[in-house]
């Protein structure tokens, strides 16, 4: 699943910004009678969010089409008033710093699958539980607005949930879901991990650069696909499951960051921990 993961982590944060500024909107279902309904959101609050630049991954193509490995630059630790210390992957980190487990989280979907061009936006929960050593809420009830996005990108599904703030203010963590299609064709139970049947991580992202600033945790768990009709005209799919969170540098005492980092590339950076 590497180049999977590192094609599409990419593009689904271009996806998910180009949404915000042009679409968060576009196609979104009514949680009463599902019908779809055109909405739109203003530029100046889809822009609005964090200030902090975060390195923006090299995005240029080469001659077959495919995304190249990203160049390693020395990256410095930031922070901003919204997100916790970056730390960087140095081996050397204490990996005590970080709690075995990092949290847990639960997750459910019923509903369409979009296109990368034109995802399908609901405003509704998809994932719910906890990370870091002081056990944040991953969809907090202080959160004006918790939008889930779907869509289908080459071979996989990507299920995005994102949340709004005060003042139309985008914020973190955002929750990222990849489920390949080969999968999710087959009702049935999966597991979820870093080089499992399907994936799920928590983030930070820039949202003025419209990159992932860093990673906070992965989840290793089931899934379970309950129902599945995808075809070239109508997709949709029925799943939920649980997982364990973990640091990458703390994984039931490993360190495993240079294989989570080899596997997910929407940066190098890890997020520190969260107190």
């Amino acid at each position: 699943m590497k180049n999977f993961f590192k094609i599409v982590v990419l593009a689904a944060i271009f996806c998910l910004v180009a949404s915000c500024e042009n679409s968060i909107g576009k196609k979104t279902i009514d949680e009463n009678d599902g019908d779809r309904n055109d909405t739109e959101i203003s530029d100046e609050d889809a822009d609005s969010g964090d200030t902090t630049d975060a390195d923006e991954p090299d995005t240029t193509t080469d001659e077959d089409g495919e995304i190249p490995d990203e160049t390693e630059d020395d990256t410095t630790d930031t922070a901003d008033e919204d997100n916790e210390d970056i730390a960087d992957t140095d081996p050397d980190e204490d990996e005590s710093a970080y709690h075995s487990p990092y949290g847990s989280v639960s997750f459910t979907f019923d509903n369409i699958i979009g296109t990368e061009e034109d995802p399908i936006i609901a405003d509704e929960v998809f994932a719910t539980g906890n990370y870091g050593n002081s056990t944040e809420d991953i969809a907090p009830e202080y959160a004006e607005l918790i939008q889930t996005s779907a869509f289908v990108y080459k071979d996989y599904i990507q299920i995005q949930q994102t949340l709004k703030y005060s003042g139309g203010i985008l914020g973190n963590p955002v929750v990222f879901f990849y489920l390949p299609l080969e999968t999710a064709y087959n009702p049935g139970i999966y597991n979820l991990g870093i080089s499992s049947d399907a994936a799920i991580i928590v983030t930070d992202v820039d949202w003025t650069s419209g990159q992932i600033q860093c990673y906070h945790a992965f989840g290793e768990g089931t899934l379970e696909i309950s129902e599945s009709n995808i075809n070239d005209s109508f997709q949709v799919i029925s799943l939920s499951g649980n997982a364990t969170l973990y640091h990458p540098l703390n994984y039931k005492g490993e360190d495993v960051s240079q294989t989570f980092l080899q596997t997910f590339t929407g940066t190098n950076l890890l997020c520190g921990p969260v107190d």
